[in-house]
């Protein structure tokens, strides 16, 4: 018999909090979380989990809770029974799911800035799990960002790197974005530290048997630094595009369309573009979608249904999907 579980990521420590029993073998699998928010779509949703309902939660309570030697940022993710999550100490870990076993840790370094503000930083990515055929066997990887600027390729039964790929280097770059894995690919963000200095920001597309870099999007013209890929690349798996976001360039003599954008790419990273729209209508539809957004979420409890209603009707438009590859948000 099992029970579901539910993991929370507080400073330093990972809480199991387990809830109304589950039995069945497929159950495990049906539930499993393998990457930030689920999956590449970023819905953070798990249609198969009907446990932890209204009814049921309150007789959550905690499992057990494992403590590592520095902060929490990443997200805990689960797959075949066996919790992964990376702490600032510079460890990624595996434990076991029922248990709060330690089954292994690999270290995979950390970066410090001297005056940047920014406390010594380990692995602050989630991490992804995903299947790939090495030497003919089919293997569980755990792909997550180093808190070295290498990218790493572990295996899931032993946390040993298959490869690693240097992503940039330290102190001045750091991978803050969580992986999207995708169709045998590894999609990762490039940004700075903390800003201190600025870097040329981007994204990059690896294979994920061997690490090999397939592709790179520089988010910033030759010779200037900013727009750097702090979060983590989504995937609309009906079309294969990709959609990340950008933060603050620098100065630069040329113009930055890529800083402070959301981007749209097909899978090879390369820009979409729709064309005849003059820029300043992709800024204007950008604005009007992120503004129906932040209403819609106002009003979903508004006894004022007509608009809310037009205000839905307008975002079933989804005007991201005809905008040009970058639009200023």
């Amino acid at each position: 018999m099992r029970r579901t579980a539910r993991l929370l990521a507080v400073a330093g420590m990972v809480a199991v909090v387990a809830g109304a029993p589950l039995s069945g073998a497929g159950a495990q699998t049906s539930g499993d979380w393998p990457s930030y928010l689920n999956n590449g779509a970023r819905t953070g949703f798990n249609s198969a989990e009907t446990v932890v309902t209204p009814a049921t939660s309150p007789r959550l309570h905690q499992l057990w809770a494992d403590t590592a030697g520095g902060s929490i940022s990443a997200e805990p993710i689960q797959v075949n029974g066996v919790v992964y999550y990376g702490s600032w100490d510079g460890l990624e870990h595996a434990v076991d799911a029922a248990t709060g076993t330690q089954l292994w840790s690999a270290p995979l370094g950390q970066t410090t800035v001297t005056g940047c503000g920014q406390p010594t930083t380990g692995v602050a990515s989630t991490a992804t799990v995903g299947t790939i055929t090495l030497k003919g066997v089919a293997t569980q990887a755990v792909f997550v960002a180093g808190g070295d600027s290498n990218f790493y390729a572990l295996n899931a039964s032993n946390g040993a790197v298959i490869w690693k790929v240097p992503l940039g280097t330290p102190p001045g770059s750091f991978l803050w974005s969580s992986p999207l894995f995708y169709k045998g690919s590894i999609y990762e963000g490039l940004a700075s530290f903390g800003d201190c200095p600025l870097i040329r920001g981007g994204i990059v597309q690896l294979d994920a048997t061997t690490g090999t870099v397939q592709h790179t999007l520089y988010t910033m013209p030759s010779g200037c630094l900013g727009a750097g890929v702090w979060g983590s690349p989504a995937v609309d798996s009906a079309t294969g595009d990709i959609y990340f976001a950008t933060g603050n360039g620098g100065s630069c003599s040329s113009a930055a369309p890529l800083a402070v954008a959301v981007v749209q790419t097909d899978s090879s990273l390369n820009l979409l573009s729709s064309p005849g729209q003059p820029a300043n209508q992709q800024r204007q539809r950008l604005w009007i979608h992120a503004y129906l957004v932040h209403c819609h979420d106002r009003r979903r409890g508004s006894p004022d249904g007509r608009r809310a209603k037009q205000e839905r009707d307008l975002l079933r438009l989804r005007p991201l999907r005809h905008l040009p590859g970058a639009a200023v948000a």
